[in-house]
């Protein structure tokens, strides 16, 4: 798992993640804090970015395991 043993930290990404979209779907949030929904198009695009970000750190520490 790439995030190894952390599971509070995990939590919090998580919980950080659903709070943030409940805000962008929920009418009464969406009007207090001036968000508007993200398309699936921009969910695309974001999931590839942080995905070459993971692949990108995780492929690092496997060079940086096996040089040691």
């Amino acid at each position: 798992m790439p995030c190894g043993n952390n599971w509070i930290l995990l939590f919090g990404i998580l919980a950080a993640q659903g709070i943030y979209i409940l805000a962008m779907y929920v009418p009464m949030t969406q009007s207090v804090l001036h968000v508007t929904p993200v398309s699936l198009e921009e969910w695309g695009t974001l999931l590839f970015l942080a995905s070459t970000i993971l692949i990108t750190v995780e492929i690092f520490k496997v060079v940086k395991r096996r040089s040691v």
